[in-house]
């Protein structure tokens, strides 16, 4: 299982992962604002890393979806289709979304042809999360989740992970932080406690906790990038 992190669409969250040395990046294209007077290098900003892109449920520009897919395809990890759009032209990396929760027959058809499907977490709940998982196992089915909730992460066999959760810490003042056992997201409301009982983690994680403690912006995003990396590589790989 491979966790990409979201919300690369935006210049300085994307700064910062590629700071970190983040590798693999998902960019919500409709809030991607493209260049009008110059070609988009996608190699160049974004490090040479893997790219994943999707779109918003509501977003209704198809044209500019298909445009920016021709255009860029080369450069591209994997696509997220839009529940409108047929794809198939762009072979293995493109993978269609299911995202009606009643509709497990679209999802085992989506599965029986293509080999794969993306499922955002708003589609699953108590009652289909077996179905799914059945789904998947009988045609050998790679499941890609827009979900950033670690238990629904480790419930379902997901061969890839878009996270956009971690931007919460620079967005809203949580406090996201591994300690060795578990990822820990706190309120802003409870920033300073928590701050103050993880200062150990946050030094493990090579994070200035001084900084995080003043809330420095950069710290706090740091701090929950490393976070997610540590518990990607203790689930999924320690």
């Amino acid at each position: 299982m491979r966790i990409f992190f979201g919300g690369a669409e935006k210049g300085s969250y994307r700064n910062l992962l590629v700071n970190a040395g983040v590798t693999r990046f998902a960019v919500n294209l409709t809030h991607f604002p493209l260049p009008k007077r110059k070609a988009l290098d996608l190699p160049q900003m974004f490090a040479s890393g893997d790219i994943i892109v999707y779109a918003s449920e509501n977003d209704e520009d198809i044209n500019r979806y298909d445009s920016f897919l021709r255009d860029n395809a080369d450069n591209l990890h994997m696509v997220i289709g839009r529940p409108d759009y047929d794809g198939a032209w762009l072979g293995d990396k493109y993978v269609p979304i299911w995202n009606d929760e009643q509709d497990l027959e679209r999802l085992a058809f989506l599965c029986q042809r293509y080999g794969r499907a993306a499922i955002s977490d708003k589609a699953i709940d108590a009652k289909n999360q077996g179905r799914i998982v059945n789904i998947a196992n009988r045609w050998g089915a790679k499941l890609v989740g827009l979900t950033s909730k670690p238990d629904l992460i480790e419930r379902i066999p997901w061969d890839t992970v878009i996270v956009g959760s971690w931007t919460s810490a620079i967005r809203y003042g949580e406090t996201q932080v591994w300690d060795g056992h578990g990822l820990h997201r706190y309120s802003a409301q409870q920033k300073e406690s928590a701050r103050k009982r993880h200062r150990a983690d946050i030094l493990r994680l090579g994070i200035d906790a001084d900084a995080v403690e003043n809330d420095d912006v950069h710290a706090v995003g740091m701090l929950a990038i490393r976070s997610w990396q540590q518990w990607e590589h203790k689930t999924f790989q320690g």
